[in-house]
Formats: structure tokens, C-alpha cells, sequence
């Protein structure tokens, strides 16, 4: 399930450009996602190990910003097929072009010790808008697969948005909501966009939910989104930040 979370298809980028406000266009980032597994007798330790290396490399090496996150399967089931995630974040498709022109021309070497460490076996290219942006560096992260239902607009999505992010200000959670739309690298599958809440430690992830629980957010939920879409929960994976380029 988390790499099919990770490698879905379908998106519908029209809709995300109007799911926020006021036929403003949000501000979109460009994502690249890597899901990979541990070569036998390597873990965690190592591979980050080798993100640090890479993160000295960023500082000179890209001339665009990119921040890189490694994330770790948290709660998962028998479909879970990866060890580990890289999310790299660039803060527009230019820069995630540039910076990928530059890992190709000078990051062979590293290129190699990540594939010593963890090989790949998807390579996926995403664009991410935010629903409700806190800036975090570690935390964890819940996946939902979402898909449109007919009708929806994205004037709707925008408005639904806005109360509830104002609902979460009310009963005062702090949970972090972008949604990220396929563009390259996936296979097709029934969904439109995957939905990602972000808080910054499973203590505040629980607290947040009992939050939205008591406060009636089902029922807000419901109200808010019920004729715009239906997503189903997923995955949840523990991330932190290894750095890259201003």
C-alpha cells in the first residue's frame, strides 16, 4: 500500500490550482519521490549515513533549492513493500529540473552509495499544494488515496478548505494538510490526488486527532467533502528532514 500510495496516477492539476482560494492560483511545489528497500546487511544507520554526504553535496552542488526527507514505514500492512522513502521538495518544476541536470552531471558517486545502501524500484514526480502549511523538519505523516466525485469544482474544494482549516483553529489542531497530484512515474490507478497530513510527532498526531474527534469532526468532514470526494486512509510513515540547498 505505501509504495502504491507514493506511485498513483490520475491527477487532475486543474483542480488543484483552484482548491484554495479566491481564483488565486496556490503556490505549487514540485516533488520527486523514491521508494526503495535496504541491500542485505544495510539499515537505516547507513543510508542516512549517505544523506549526510549528500547534503554536503547540495550546498554546492544545486543551484536551486532542494529539500530532501527520508521517511519510514510507521503503520502499514502486507502491501507495504518498501524499507524506506526519499521525498525530495523543490519549490517549482524549473528548480526540480535544474537540480535533477545537476544530480545527473555530478552525483554519480554518490548516486552509487545510495544504490550500495538501498536500490530503488519507483521514481515518481509530484506536484504538492498546501492545504494548511506548518513548516516542520520530523514528524510523521498520514497518507489518504483520494478521488473526485463528478461535479466537484475546484471554487467547492476551495471553500470546503477554508472551514476546514478554520474548524482545526477552533479546537486548536495542528495538523499540517497538503495534497499531492501524480505527474510522472506512475502507474494508473483509480485516484485523483493523495491527501497528507503532517504533525510533528506521534504524541501530537494522537492528541490531534482526539482534537478533531471531539470537536465533531466526522460530521464537519462529511458536510464539508461528502459530494466533492471520497479518499480512503493508507499509510503512515515517520519523516526527517536530511537537509539539501537553499
Amino acid at each position: 500500500m505505501m509504495k502504491r500510495v507514493f506511485a498513483t496516477a490520475g491527477a487532475l492539476l486543474l483542480a488543484a490550482q483552484g482548491a484554495l482560494a479566491d481564483h488565486h492560483l496556490p503556490q505549487v511545489q514540485a516533488l520527486e519521490t523514491f521508494a526503495c528497500n535496504f541491500a542485505k546487511g544495510k539499515d537505516l544507520d547507513d543510508f542516512l549515513a549517505v544523506a549526510k554526504k549528500w547534503d554536503r553535496f547540495a550546498d554546492d552542488g544545486f543551484s536551486e533549492p532542494y529539500e530532501g526527507f527520508v521517511l519510514t514505514p510507521f503503520y502499514f500492512n502486507a502491501d507495504t513493500d518498501a524499507d524506506v522513502y526519499w521525498v525530495g521538495v523543490s519549490p517549482n518544476f524549473a528548480a526540480q529540473g535544474t537540480t535533477a541536470d545537476e544530480w545527473m552531471a555530478k552525483g554519480s558517486a554518490l548516486q552509487k552509495a545510495f544504490d550500495q545502501v538501498a536500490p530503488c524500484q519507483s521514481h515518481s514526480q509530484m506536484a504538492s499544494i498546501a492545504v494548511r502549511d506548518i513548516n516542520r523538519s520530523t514528524g510523521v505523516v498520514d497518507f489518504s488515496a483520494c478521488s473526485l466525485k463528478p461535479g466537484a469544482t475546484p471554487e467547492a474544494i476551495g471553500a470546503a478548505d477554508r472551514k476546514m482549516v478554520e474548524f482545526l483553529e477552533k479546537v486548536g489542531s495542528s495538523t499540517a494538510i497538503y495534497r499531492w497530484y501524480p505527474v510522472q512515474g506512475t502507474p494508473n490507478a483509480p485516484i485523483d490526488f493523495i491527501q497528507v497530513n503532517a504533525d510533528g510527532s506521534n504524541s501530537e498526531a494522537g492528541a490531534n486527532k482526539d482534537k478533531f474527534l471531539k470537536g465533531g469532526g466526522i460530521a464537519v468532514q462529511g458536510a464539508l467533502y461528502g459530494d466533492l470526494m471520497t479518499c480512503r486512509n493508507g499509510p503512515s510513515a515517520h519523516f526527517q528532514s536530511v537537509g539539501g540547498s537553499d
